[in-house]
């Protein structure tokens, strides 16, 4: 058998169990009540990648930030966790961890970014307390 096509077939099975992955830590977010995703919310909107974005970030980044690290594919719908996540941004809104920005004309999407009690409930790791009280 050439060693190409045992690469291709390693590589394919390498990218199923990564889409697999995927597809369970979406599932995992998905059956979260809003609070505890909202818990999983905020060290991303605490992310350098996040926090530089000075006009917020979009709930799609969000998204992608939560799955980061299981890479992309057309077979996995991270589209579905949009909703859940909006939850999760709206009890860490009410907490006045993250709050909306305004939006450009440009894009007229709600931008979302951490405040600075969300980057000190993430230093002190009470966040979830912080959640509960709210």
């Amino acid at each position: 058998m050439p060693a190409v096509a045992f690469w291709n077939r390693e590589k394919t099975a390498e990218k199923r169990a990564r889409e697999g992955q995927a597809q369970e830590e979406i599932d995992r977010l998905k059956g979260l009540a809003p609070e505890q995703l909202a818990a999983e919310i905020l060290p991303v909107m605490g992310s350098d990648d996040l926090k530089s974005k000075l006009s917020g970030a979009r709930v799609q980044e969000i998204s992608k930030g939560m799955l980061d690290g299981f890479g992309s594919s057309m077979r996995v719908n991270p589209g579905v966790l949009l909703i859940p996540i909006r939850e999760g941004l709206q009890r860490l809104e009410h907490a006045n961890l993250v709050m909306q920005m305004a939006s450009s004309n440009v894009d007229a999407s709600t931008h979302w970014r951490i405040t600075k009690a969300g980057e000190e409930a993430l230093a002190a790791g009470d966040a979830a307390a912080k959640l509960a009280a709210s």
